[in-house]
């Protein structure tokens, strides 16, 4: 039946008989196909699709090809180690290729031998195909021996074209698709009996233990959903970039197994059965792991070409895909303003300011610098013109941000005025608050705190319990803020205060605008791990605020805050993905100087550091995927929380990582080992990662609130 519709011929082109379409359509049939496991050759087929069209069949074999009765696949050893001994002679072939994937389903082979492209019916009686016993039922490999077998000359093998190398990557490619499906079935699966499972009287989906598990799987299988993405978007001629495709399938297949495995656990019992669906799609998530090398293979090989790459002095040859997204005239022209105004403005002056040893003198340079780009219009980008911003589209500050990690310009000090204190005054703020705020905002002539957290109102921030009374003109408040990120060094704090009533607590919540320096407030430093001055308490005794400096309604506060945060741009993660993905290439560095000095790591570093570079790729991809939805005019769907989540706890391992490869010399401590420190902050502030797993859950997956909670409006809003 799928040939009927073109299935088969997808990547041949309409003159050669095919459907014409590209890796991303064959992609997104392999995900189907995987997520419902047909028993169907496709990864073979398609691959063959991609190399005839870089050929000149015979017209009776294209017509084979595109009627699809009978299909035509290439020959790949599941095992890449494996020996592919064929020899023609005379246009007659000899040999065997071992353990073919789909070669029992196929009626026609194309295999590669001599430096050519050979076509030969499986059929032949000089062909011998032997089915071995198949762990995944669903596509048997096979051993196929040739004795001096006819076979049709299809051209020669261009390795630029079609060569070993893109065949094996388009299979990976493939086969991580396919894995993709398994996966996401696995999850949906989860998730309707988690929600029609009952226990202890709920539904066993309301109980975190589940949530948490459906919230890895989540995770797991979105973030390979973009790695899947970058290899179309990285295709040349129907064949996907080399470390495109290994991205893939070390995160799609890695994917594929764990959510079958947590979708089994979440079954229990019934999922063990031969009846039940799982056990198939663990089957063919484990064919697609181990096929074409495993993930752990793969990070292997690439941990240790990462760090031979510079061993030997020299710099890394390899070339990663960089997929893009469509960019239109005005965005490039956007870029090209911007480029041309760093290449002008950006001077060794500025980066000698903010190195400079003293703190202040850094600081101060900071702000001047943000200031500066500000008068420039390059700050506050996605604000609307009006306010100084220049109504950037979601791929405009895409490129914005890759542009200023690129050429290492630091994060803007007033970042927390820009994501939340300015959007909200623009959106719900009075014009004489537009008016004093909003620019001194964007230009860091006024930098804001977040006064949100309290010590029994941390995730669960609607607990707060400082209090504003309004007196005359003026709120009187009394209360304490912890947890203020750099309050020492700002002028204002954006304020969660109690207005109202403690019950319904989400009722009597409002916005408040505190100067940092009003009688009664008290600034107090909290000494980190790592031994600075970033977090703060704030003490609010009787402190006298003007009653102007209500942000929205009276007790409307918690809805202000929630609707800001909602719509803030998933681009203000951007930023900080891809400075982490030059915190990669620095880890790699020190690892490459340690071979230098006769010191290499082990095997299990390297490993974690190829885990590191997929992972930084894939949070880029990430960003790429969520333009791509924004430009279709789709919603951009679950990126943020997962970007938050997934960032978060990988940028713990990220710094671990650096002081392990660094060895004992870590012993010293350096910037380092204080960020190592520092970062185990990462999976608490702005709410614990154990809470954005429930909210993943209840929020994207629609799992119910656990028994003894509150209504669902409790959930923070610095998610």
């Amino acid at each position: 039946m799928l040939h009927s519709i073109g299935v088969w011929s997808l990547g041949l082109p309409p003159e050669m008989g095919g459907a014409g379409g590209g890796l991303d359509e064959q992609l997104a049939c392999a995900e189907v196909l995987g997520s419902l496991a047909v028993p169907v050759p496709s990864t073979s087929v398609w691959v063959a699709a991609a190399v005839l069209a870089t050929l000149a069949p015979p017209p009776e074999l294209l017509q084979i090809f595109s009627e699809g009765k009978e299909p035509v696949g290439v020959l790949l050893p599941a095992d890449t180690d494996a020996v592919v001994t064929l020899e023609v002679d005379g246009g007659q072939l000899s040999g065997a290729v071992h353990g073919a994937i789909d070669g029992a389903s196929l009626c026609h082979a194309i295999v590669a031998a001599a430096g050519r492209w050979w076509w030969i019916d499986l059929r032949t009686p000089t062909v011998t195909v032997t089915m071995q016993s198949a762990f995944d039922h669903t596509r048997p490999t096979a051993d196929v021996q040739f004795a001096s077998t006819p076979a049709v000359e299809l051209g020669e093998v261009d390795p630029a074209a079609a060569g070993a190398d893109q065949v094996t990557a388009l299979a990976r490619a493939l086969l991580a698709a396919d894995a993709l499906g398994a996966g996401r079935a696995a999850l949906e699966l989860a998730v309707q009996y988690s929600l029609d499972r009952h226990a202890f009287g709920h539904p066993i989906g309301s109980y975190q233990a589940v949530k948490h598990q459906l919230a890895d799987m989540l995770v797991a299988v979105e973030t390979s959903a973009s790695a899947v993405a970058g290899t179309a978007w990285s295709a040349v001629e129907g064949f996907p970039d080399a470390t495109a495709a290994l991205i893939a399938k070390s995160t799609a297949c890695a994917a594929g197994m764990l959510a079958t495995r947590k979708s089994t656990q979440i079954h229990g019992a019934i999922a063990c059965t031969w009846e039940h669906d799982l056990h198939l799609l663990m089957r063919r998530a484990k064919f697609d792991e181990l096929a074409l090398s495993s993930p752990g293979t793969l990070l292997d090989e690439l941990g240790a070409s990462l760090v031979a790459d510079g061993a030997a002095g020299t710099r890394s040859g390899r070339s990663p895909a960089r997929p893009l997204f469509a960019v239109d005239a005005a965005d490039q022209a956007f870029l090209d303003e911007l480029r041309t105004w760093l290449a002008a403005e950006l001077t060794d002056d500025w980066r000698a300011r903010w190195r400079d040893r003293d703190a202040g003198a850094r600081r101060r340079a900071f702000r001047e610098w943000q200031g500066f780009m500000a008068d420039a219009g390059w700050v506050g980008i996605h604000w609307p013109v009006e306010h100084g911003g220049r109504d950037a589209t979601l791929a405009q500050q895409v490129m914005y941000h890759a542009e200023l990690a690129g050429q290492n310009v630091p994060g803007f000090i007033g970042n927390r005025g820009l994501s939340l204190t300015g959007p909200t005054l623009i959106v719900h703020g009075t014009p004489e608050q537009r008016q004093r705020f909003v620019e001194a905002t964007r230009r860091a002539d006024i930098l804001w705190a977040s006064g949100l957290s309290e010590r029994d109102a941390g995730s669960d921030l609607a607990a707060l319990s400082t209090r504003a009374v309004l007196d005359g003109d003026e709120f009187v408040v009394n209360g304490h803020k912890i947890w203020t990120t750099n309050a020492q060094f700002c002028e204002w704090m954006f304020t969660l205060v109690r207005t109202g009533p403690l019950e319904p607590k989400h009722d009597g919540i409002s916005v408040l605008l505190i100067p940092l320096d009003a009688p009664g407030v008290t600034v107090q430093p909290i000494r980190r791990n790592a031994g600075d001055h970033h977090f703060n308490e704030v003490f609010l005794d009787d402190a006298r605020v003007s009653a102007t400096n209500l942000v929205g309604p009276l007790n409307g506060g918690w809805s202000v805050a929630r609707t800001t945060l909602s719509h803030e741009h998933l681009t203000n993660f951007l930023g900080a993905q891809l400075r982490q993905s030059k915190v990669v290439e620095r880890i790699i560095e020190r690892a490459r100087d340690r071979g230098r000095r006769g010191q290499p790591i082990d095997a299990s570093l390297r490993r974690r550091i190829a885990e590191s570079w997929v992972n930084s790729e894939v949070l880029r991809l990430h960003g790429m995927r969520n333009v791509t939805r924004t430009q279709a005019g789709r919603d951009p769907g679950p990126e943020g929380s997962i970007v938050k989540l997934f960032g978060q706890e990988e940028e713990q391992r990220l710094y671990e990582l650096a002081i392990d490869v660094a060895g004992v010399s870590s012993l010293r401590e350096d910037s380092w080992a204080l960020s190592f420190m520092s970062t185990r902050a990462s999976t608490i502030g702005g709410g614990t990662s154990e809470i954005h797993r429930n909210k993943i859950a209840e929020r994207v997956l629609g799992m119910p609130r656990d028994p003894s909670s509150e209504p669902s409006k409790s959930s923070s809003p610095t998610g």
